[in-house]
């Protein structure tokens, strides 16, 4: 009897068995109409890779960039290949005009960065040196409001004479960022495999909170301890590109390092090793397709550099956070000039505002800033302008508008004309020309040096003569030349405009370059 029962119930069970894995397969074949598949040890996975953004929305009349078109681009690569993680190589809480507005009772600082971020749906980030721009509390805000990760294996926050990770607030709970990200993914017929990624930043931007681990020694280190525990690692970099080739030549067990702090795209192989770039402000992006064989270790890499414009439709959700912050900034830059989206100039070559060029070389933007003082100032000898006035990093290319020029000069300032010594001009030129990389280089207007012989209007200077030089008000505040304020005796005269009267240009070094621009 027990037997016959034992038998009745095995029946059983391998029905049940039977019927169970026929409707497992029945649901497979239903969804995919092709047999199960066999995991053949080939994983492909994709990045989306961008760098360097200050603007939330679409640049040159909307003709390229813009996040919500990212956002679009985003949901297609998914749909292709769920496998696909969004990241972004630093840069992107400053500079920006709309960073420096007040809303709701505070400077607004990145926030519209992180909402719209969020909204895309990055998934991993790394710092870049103007993260670092915000004061530690403002950076902690961003933190704590965005919903993507922050990776990197050399910059610490300062706590006493201790560093910790930067954190960020979840639930009332500090996450610490990890100085290394691992990205466990498996495909439809079962490979699984681990990406690991490490981030990494220059040490440039040196503030009281951060600490700096030495950039070469952190990430062969990250490298050496993410190959112990992944399949393939990957660099996520914002270092300039001769420390990027450098960094590639350490570690050629690395097939790419996604970069940033470059603005202009870019690709090159050094050995087994790929450092690319994108341009800033997503003009275009990165997606990289990587094929991972586990039977023989072999990766390959396919690199595609995308344009962002009008050809890709922007993303409903993401367009209406974009469209927020934008009427925010258009309200608050109306209040100074009218219709700040008016085409004013064609810039048939783009003017460079990017700190590597502006802060070390004569370039077009600095000359068309001076050249716009000197012309609204009437009888003046020359016109200079601190380089660190301007805060776009970047390049202005095509239909240029007075927001593109706020996105500029965010600070505004007025234009003064200073009567002072050739002697202290003098001084004062060569200072600038010291301060190469900084923000105390001077751009300049009729103002020239001829080995080492400056010149005025073409002229030799002379030390023992006056000058009357076009200037912006801050230049003569002493931060950038700390001996070169209105108490120096090389100072004779000092012609300030009427802050009540708003027809004069001179209130507002923006509005000058304007009304050049119109004229031009």
């Amino acid at each position: 009897m027990k037997t016959y029962i034992q038998k009745v119930l095995c029946l059983s069970f391998c029905l049940f068995s039977l019927s169970i894995l026929f409707n497992c397969t029945s649901t497979k074949l239903s969804s995919t109409s092709a047999p199960l598949l066999q995991d053949d040890g080939i994983i492909e996975f994709v990045f989306l890779h961008a760098n360097d953004v200050y603007e939330i929305g679409a640049l040159e009349g909307g003709k390229v960039g813009g996040l919500a078109r990212v956002a679009t681009l985003r949901k297609e690569l998914l749909a292709k290949n769920p496998n696909t993680l969004t990241v972004h190589a630093g840069d992107f809480l400053n500079p920006s005009l709309i960073g420096t507005v007040k809303y709701e009772g505070e400077k607004i600082k990145g926030k519209q960065m992180v909402q719209v971020m969020n909204a895309v749906g990055f998934d991993l980030v790394t710092f870049g040196n103007h993260e670092f721009d915000l004061d530690e509390d403002e950076l902690q805000s961003r933190l704590d409001e965005s919903r993507f990760e922050w990776t990197t294996c050399n910059t610490f926050q300062k706590c006493g004479d201790r560093n910790y990770p930067f954190y960020r607030t979840i639930n009332g709970r500090k996450n610490f960022s990890p100085e290394t990200f691992t990205w466990e993914l498996r495909d439809a017929d079962g490979t699984s495999i681990k990406v690991g990624i490490f981030g990494v930043c220059l040490p440039v931007n040196q503030k009281d909170y951060v600490h700096y681990e030495d950039v070469y020694e952190s990430s062969v280190k990250a490298v050496k301890d993410l190959s112990r525990t992944t399949d393939v690692v990957i660099g996520l970099t914002h270092l300039n590109l001769d420390q990027d080739k450098k960094l590639a030549e350490m570690v050629q067990e690395v097939p790419l390092l996604m970069g940033g702090h470059d603005h202009d795209n870019m690709r090159y192989s050094f050995g087994q090793t790929v450092i690319a770039k994108a341009d800033a402000n997503v003009k275009t992006v990165y997606i990289h397709t990587l094929r991972y064989n586990k039977k023989t270790k072999e990766c390959t890499l396919n690199s595609e550099l995308r344009h962002i414009d009008e050809s890709i439709k922007d993303d409903f959700e993401v367009a209406n956070v974009v469209e927020k912050w934008s009427n925010i900034l258009l309200e608050k830059v109306g209040e100074i000039v009218e219709e700040p989206n008016s085409i004013i100039y064609e810039a048939e070559v783009p003017l460079d505002g990017r700190e590597s060029s502006i802060r070390n070389k004569q370039c077009n933007l600095g000359e068309l800033i001076a050249k716009s003082m000197y012309e609204v100032s009437g009888k003046v000898d020359g016109a200079i302008v601190n380089s660190g006035s301007v805060r776009i990093d970047d390049q202005i290319d095509g239909s240029i508008t007075p927001i593109d020029l706020f996105r500029a000069l965010p600070y505004g300032g007025s234009i003064i004309q200073v009567e002072l010594t050739g002697k202290l001009l003098k001084e004062v030129l060569s200072f600038g020309e010291s301060a190469k990389g900084s923000g105390g280089y001077l751009q300049r207007y009729m103002l020239q040096e001829e080995g080492k012989t400056w010149l005025v209007s073409g002229k030799p200077l002379d030390e023992s003569k006056n000058y009357t030089i076009a200037m912006n008000d801050f230049l003569l505040a002493g931060y950038d030349i700390k001996w070169f304020t209105e108490k120096n005796p090389g100072i004779k005269n000092i012609k300030r405009p009427d802050p009540e009267n708003k027809k004069d240009l001179n209130n507002d070094l923006r509005l000058a370059i304007i009304e050049f621009l119109k004229k031009s």
